[in-house]
């Protein structure tokens, strides 16, 4: 569905509305319905729309069906067997709005962060707001640019190919394997071929991730989207995703960008002033905190992989302590070690 939002507006002191230019909104509401309608499967006679529509007279109806088809580009069939109007595609919908000068804020922010972290809706994000900034007072454009601006600046995003993000959001959406190739960035590894079932995307850590399937990771596995260079179709039998877990749970349990089964009680002790710091940030959806008389406060969460965490550990020095479990220990203190050894 494409929607192409003509604002017309009007400013009052209790915000922004939007008006059509050459239609009521009565009609505009009309058509609206009466896509909505058309959309279901089911189908809908004639006199069905003209009840549901309460249109008085076939004109206002033909008028109506000529304006989606000519005006919108609406797809409208009629069956001649069954007798009923169907919508194969619902064209260009021009929208009657009214927004507060807050929400028109947010559109302007919203959009301009939508072309930062979403790549593939880039252009969309660009042509939509050139035409919504057209009808928008100054002030709110420069207080929602400004507002956008800041939050990207301080959220680089890793560059990706927008095509290939594309093509795998499409896969997701199809339930179709993808044969990628993937540039692994460990040394020595060439670019290699793989089969992967597409199940989820999700943003961590200034970068984009695949949860998807493999031959070798039949369980699900996370792969860095800027790291696939192209992507096509694969002829292989699909692996479906564990039942009842979304996307967003999937990449939940992550402490930056490795997600997973959890698995390993981590325990940390952080000093001051790094304890307070800490203790405002909702590192992972399991920690719990324990602040102590000094200070100091006692990290406790649940966690798929203990790397990430030791990596995040060094950088927390000198004012943490790591009290478990053992491996993590170990890993911390070999990374240390590594400094010197290099």
């Amino acid at each position: 569905m494409v929607l192409n939002e003509a604002v017309h507006n009007s400013i009052s002191s209790k915000g922004l509305s939007t008006l059509p230019r050459d239609l009521s909104s009565v009609r505009l509401e009309r058509l609206n319905t009466m896509i909505n309608l058309l959309r279901s499967k089911r189908g809908y006679s004639k006199q069905e729309l003209m009840d549901r529509l309460e249109i008085g007279c076939n004109r206002t109806f033909e008028r109506d069906m000529e304006l989606l088809r000519d005006r919108f580009h609406v797809e409208v069939h009629y069956d001649t067997s069954k007798k009923k109007y169907y919508c194969t595609d619902t064209g260009m919908l021009e929208l009657h709005l009214s927004l507060t000068q807050e929400e028109m804020t947010a559109v302007a922010a919203g959009l301009k962060m939508a072309a930062h972290f979403l790549p593939h809706l880039q252009h969309g994000s660009d042509t939509s707001w050139d035409k919504i900034k057209q009808f928008v007072p100054a002030g709110i454009l420069h207080e929602g640019e400004k507002l956008s601006s800041a939050a990207v600046v301080s959220l680089p995003v890793s560059p990706l190919d927008s095509h290939v993000f594309q093509q795998l959001i499409d896969f997701i959406n199809l339930k179709q394997p993808a044969k990628v190739t993937y540039a692994s960035p460990y040394k020595g590894n060439e670019p290699k071929k793989r089969t992967l079932f597409p199940w989820g995307v999700y943003f961590q850590s200034h970068a984009w991730y695949l949860w998807a399937a493999s031959p070798e990771h039949p369980e699900g596995a996370t792969w860095r989207v800027s790291r696939v260079l192209s992507c096509e179709p694969a002829n292989a039998e699909w692996l479906a995703p564990p039942p009842d877990v979304t996307v967003e749970q999937y990449a939940g349990t992550a402490w930056f960008a490795s997600p997973g089964e959890l698995k390993y009680d981590i325990t940390l002790h952080l000093f001051p002033p790094l304890s307070h710091i800490v203790a405002e940030t909702q590192w992972h959806p399991t920690q719990k905190i324990e602040e102590q008389a000094d200070g100091s406060i006692i990290y406790t969460a649940k966690v798929p992989d203990l790397e990430e965490v030791a990596r995040w550990a060094m950088s927390c020095a000198p004012h943490i302590k790591v009290v478990g479990p053992k491996e993590l220990v170990t890993r911390v203190e070999g990374l240390a070690t590594s400094f010197y050894n290099k």
